[in-house]
């Protein structure tokens, strides 16, 4: 066979392969860029109240991930009375949420996941197919919505709505332990 017979027979399976199954990685950091944007945005609402004790200092962070290259995401650090909390996003692409921001403190670290509305805790489906040919089965028609939710530590992970409440004691782990 030819290489030009073979480049044609490529192109061909291009042209035949479902397009259902490819992801949109722009679209994804796209998406993405705007959920930390949106969280960064909440932190500041929830915070507005304590501007006098508290001064939020916005940043960026140089993020770098397969199929998305290299990008950048908004940062925060909040300056205490008596320390430092530093917000920042880690990534996209994840095992078990769409996007998760650290929040590290001088006594530890917290993680925000961006997972399903109704989760509870953390979901990992796996699918085995015998032929590539079959269609992927996913779970959902319709996908839920995504929200931010604070993760608990290993090895029980729960995951908690972030509300102003839960947000506000999150600082206050990090920060005093």
């Amino acid at each position: 066979m030819s290489p030009n017979a073979f480049r044609e027979f490529l192109q061909n399976q291009k042209q035949q392969a479902p397009a259902e199954n490819e992801i949109d990685w722009a679209g994804k950091l796209a998406t993405w860029q705007a959920a930390v944007e949106s969280f960064i945005d909440q932190v500041k609402a929830y915070l507005s109240e304590f501007s006098d004790d508290i001064h939020i200092k916005n940043g960026t962070v140089t993020l770098s991930e397969e199929f998305l290259g290299t990008y950048e995401v908004p940062s925060l650090t909040l300056k205490l009375p008596a320390g430092r909390v530093l917000i920042k996003p880690v990534g996209t692409n994840l095992i078990g949420a769409s996007g998760r921001i650290d929040m590290e403190g001088p006594e530890g670290k917290v993680k925000w996941v961006l997972v399903p509305e109704s989760s509870e805790r953390p979901k990992i489906t796996v699918q085995i197919r015998e032929d590539i040919d079959e269609p992927l089965v996913t779970p959902e028609d319709k996908p839920e919505k995504r929200v931010w939710k604070l993760a608990t530590p290993p090895p029980n992970i729960r995951l908690v709505a972030m509300t102003k409440d839960t947000f506000l004691e999150a600082v206050m782990e990090v920060a005093n332990g």
